[in-house]
């Protein structure tokens, strides 16, 4: 009893572990380090905590997705199917798979670190595994556990309660042998590891991937990590194949190099203080030293722990700071400096200055380091008006690469350049920034083709990094062919403060360039969030002011909304007397910054007073420079950016619009711009295929050529296209769609010219049941042999089945399979049945390129199986390939749970 978190160590587990070699269950808290990782809220993998921000692993489990937002991470969980009151689950703030993962060779490099958007608390029954403080191998006769959640027999289903099996390091020549006598194609690489137990079926098995691999340290007490669960039987069966991990001792250095986290078998971690945890927010702009104006006082503050943070900075200033700033007459500072996480909590003093004193009063309080920030036991001043003040904490050592780059400075590099045609098929691998005529930064837009000085200009798709992200993967598409990431490379970015660096490679053909543009200055990407409930339009309560905010760039964000509301906000909203909006609109983004009237509401008059602010549109979201309120009550108002096109739309539903309509002839030409739903005869949504000439009621049919947005992605830019004369896309127009849920709207234009009409068509189709077979058992990722083609394929829906297999892979399929050369696999995933058609990108493989070429095409759960409509292959020799949902030789444990197979 009586186990304290003061008493916590990295690998710690105060539940000592039998010495059972089969699979049995886990005693509650046993194994404090083991993560579930959920990904759209179901379970797909393992994982081990390293930190109370970091997780490890593997790379494949996320190789679906790389958004941060699809993923939860669960600590502190025993039975997945009780809430036993120990868990906590959290957000992902970044994804940071491998750099050569599947490379060379498949599954090679598997493991990914998560960081964590908060910190876990740690506990008893939350606690990180220790890293290893050497290369070397597990010695020989350690004790060795696998981890994790899953079936008890395979088949079979997935097990609720936590899982644990001893299960020995395995000589490598001897896993070697295995494999090779096994069948599968897959090379065990020194960054591997093997353990099991000959002439035992004891196995990992699906679900238990990237869960942790741990041997006890001599200390006898606590665990290293030492492997992460990469690959192994189909059968679940060490008979026929042993589990292979990523070897952990391989990565450490890039482990440190992203988490900052260095191995230490057994070393004990900062002891996870109360005060860390147990503290008061101060956020207040006016706290800060850059602060000047109001006039408030800290005598009267109650004696407690405090974190600044938020617009007050994130630590207290250690340097004299000059009266009348921090919303004070005589600000308070740290005298002594910041201690150090292993001194704990310390005695320190603050001074006030005054009348030329630095010191004029003083208080003593006590600090504690807690890793990644302080907290400060204050009490209440001297006197009045003393405060203490925060400021924005020291900026972090410079990067390398930061000081040690390749400028790119071509005027023809740059995105507005139209002319010579060049090529970066050549380029060394090191890092390049961008700067002079190039612009300074890459674009994160598609670029039209044939500009800066190519044919398929580069952009970055994934956005750039803060910096606190530090060095990230990011993917450069290259634009070809109306396909915006026709060709793509994997590269780094680091924001380096005042401007970034790309790590470039070779481009993967040519002619493809990596393009340049200029900034769009710094107010989309040096501003303060604003992000309270109480800010947003909904909320009606509390009243607050904004006659003390400091004159900077603001951000509207979580639940303040995502803008300002551009319509009169009713009063006692937003948490104030009279609610501030913007009068005049926002700009688009090539009006750059513009001056703008924000209006507050009171008295029966929408603007009783006003302010004079700056707008600048980001691209997906708008910053304001806002100034101080005229007076009290007025605050400035947020508001999703949902609008009431949802709700406030013309509804088009002639029977003669729908697609399957031949007859009369009509025009869209005198169309009115505004919101349209399509309903009743003319269906529920705009096609996405290319329409027969002469239907839906005219002689050129209109269809949305990039498919239909997401919810979350808003409102969208999306083109039409109309065809006449076999071209699909003869003429076309530019609107906007957004997805409300249950249904689409449009933001319909007058068409180009007559006879051109916007076409409607039923949601659901009879793609579940009306499609094509594809059979053959060439198709089979499993085939080596003829070499075929799909670059004459008709686009329509198809199902797998037969030796073809049962569904595409969604893993890097190697080359020369699948009656091809270059693979063609599912990059993104199968969708749920409930997200319907969705579109999706096919990647195939060539030339160390898991994603040489691509394909976007459409794919559809129907519920015991998938449909895909494919289009013709980019060239020759590119296939679709099948695969047997389950496998038969290798699995990647990317399923719903672990197994862990008894004797």
């Amino acid at each position: 009893c009586c186990f304290t978190t003061g008493q916590l160590q990295c690998g710690f587990t105060p539940i000592p572990q039998s010495r059972v070699i089969g699979g049995q269950d886990a005693k509650p808290g046993a194994w404090p380090w083991q993560i579930a990782l959920q990904r759209y809220g179901s379970f797909i993998c393992g994982g081990s905590l390293i930190s109370e921000n970091w997780v490890v692993t593997a790379a494949h489990c996320v190789a679906g997705s790389s958004n941060p937002a699809n993923y939860r991470i669960v600590v502190g969980d025993h039975n997945r199917n009780v809430n036993e009151g120990t868990e906590e689950s959290v957000g992902a703030a970044q994804i940071i798979s491998h750099p050569q993962y599947n490379s060379p060779g498949r599954l090679n490099n598997d493991i990914a670190l998560i960081k964590l958007a908060t910190s876990v608390k740690l506990s008893a029954r939350v606690n990180p595994v220790c890293l290893p403080s050497s290369d070397s191998n597990v010695p020989t006769g350690s004790k060795c556990y696998i981890t994790g959640w899953g079936k008890i027999k395979h088949p079979g289903g997935s097990h609720p309660i936590l899982q644990q099996a001893m299960m020995p390091p395995i000589d490598p020549a001897k896993c070697r042998q295995k494999i090779q006598a096994s069948g599968v194609s897959i090379t065990l690489t020194p960054q591997m590891l093997c353990a099991g137990v000959d002439n035992s079926i004891l196995s990992g098995c699906h679900g238990d991937s990237g869960g942790p691999y741990v041997c006890l340290n001599a200390d006898g007490n606590t665990y290293t990590l030492h492997g992460a669960v990469s690959w192994g039987s189909s059968r679940c069966d060490a008979k026929q194949l042993f589990t292979v991990f990523a070897r952990v001792t391989q990565y450490r250095a890039w482990i440190k190099q992203h988490t900052g986290i260095s191995g230490g078998g057994g070393s004990p971690t900062p002891p996870v203080a109360p005060e860390c945890s147990n503290y008061q927010v101060l956020s207040e702009n006016d706290r800060n030293t850059a602060f000047k104006g109001s006039v408030k006082c800290d005598n009267s503050m109650a004696t407690r722990w405090y974190r600044f943070q938020g617009g007050a900075g994130s630590q207290m200033p250690t340097k004299c700071v000059p009266i009348n700033q921090c919303g004070t007459h005589a600000p308070g500072w740290l005298s002594d400096g910041h201690p150090t996480v292993n001194e704990g909590a310390v005695q320190r003093k603050v001074c006030f200055h005054w009348s030329s004193n630095c010191c004029r009063w003083s208080s003593n309080i006590r600090v504690r380091n807690c890793g990644g920030f302080f907290v400060y036991e204050l009490v209440r001043a001297p006197t009045c008006s003393l405060r203490y003040c925060g400021e924005k904490a020291q900026a972090p050592p410079v990067a390398p690469e930061c000081s040690n780059y390749q400028v790119l400075s071509e005027n023809d590099r740059n995105t507005a350049f139209k002319g010579s045609v060049k090529c970066d098929n050549s380029m060394a691998t090191r890092w390049y920034r961008f700067q002079g005529g190039a612009g300074s930064q890459m674009p994160t837009k598609c670029v039209p083709i044939n500009q800066c000085g190519t044919h398929a200009p580069g952009w970055l798709s994934d956005g750039h990094p803060t910096v606190n992200e530090g060095a990230v993967q990011r993917k450069v598409c290259f634009h070809w062919s109306s396909n915006c990431c026709r060709w793509s490379s994997n590269i780094r970015v680091r924001n380096c403060g005042g401007f970034f660096v790309y790590e470039l490679v070779r481009a993967p053909t040519c002619s493809l360039r990596y393009c340049g543009e200029k900034a769009q200055g710094k107010k989309c990407s040096n501003y303060q969030v604003l992000s309270e409930n109480d800010r947003n339009t909904a909320y009606k309560g509390s009243v607050k002011c904004d006659n003390s905010m400091a004159t900077r760039w603001y951000k509207f964000q979580g639940g303040a909304g995502s803008q300002m509301p551009t319509k009169c906000v009713p009063i006692n909203q937003c948490g104030t007397h009279a609610p501030g909006w913007l009068s005049d609109g926002h700009p688009t983004v090539n009006e750059g910054a513009v001056q703008r009237k924000v209006c507050f509401h009171w008295s029966s008059n929408c603007c009783r007073w006003s302010s004079n602010i700056r707008v600048r549109n980001c691209g997906g979201f708008f910053v304001y420079e806002l100034v101080r309120a005229p007076t009290c009550s007025l605050r400035y108002c947020g508001e999703k950016a949902q609008g009431k096109s949802c709700s406030n739309y013309q509804v088009l539903s002639e029977n003669d619009r729908n697609t399957a309509y031949k007859g009369s002839v009509k025009c869209d030409n005198s169309m009115a711009t505004r919101w349209y739903r399509f309903q009743g005869g003319a269906g529920s949504q705009m096609p996405t295929k290319c329409v027969p000439i002469n239907q839906c009621g005219t002689h050129a049919p209109g269809w949305l050529s990039d498919g239909h947005p997401t919810v979350n992605e808003g409102a969208v830019q999306r083109k039409v296209c109309f065809h006449w004369s076999s071209n699909c896309c003869r003429w076309s127009s530019n609107i906007r769609v957004r997805n409300c849920g249950g249904f689409f709207v449009y933001e319909l234009v007058r068409a180009p010219t007559c006879s051109l009409r916007y076409c409607g068509e039923k949601a659901q189709g009879k793609k579940c049941s009306n499609y094509q077979v594809l059979s053959e058992n060439d198709r089979n990722t499993a085939f080596k042999g003829s070499v075929k083609c799909d670059n004459s394929m008709a686009t329509r829906w198809y199902r797998f089945q037969g030796g073809a297999g049962s569904q595409m892979p969604t893993k890097c399929v190697p080359i020369n399979q699948c009656g091809t050369h270059a693979p063609g696999w599912l990059s993104d995933g199968h969708p749920t049945v409930n997200e319907g058609a969705v579109q999706r990108k096919v990647c195939f493989h060539w030339s160390s390129n898991c994603c040489r070429w691509s394909s976007n095409i459409r794919v559809r759960n129907c519920g015991g199986f998938f449909v895909y409509e494919l289009v013709r292959a980019p060239t020759c020799s590119l296939r679709y390939c099948g695969e047997k949902a389950q496998g038969k030789s290798v699995f990647a444990y990317l399923l719903t749970a672990i197994s862990l197979q008894r004797d």
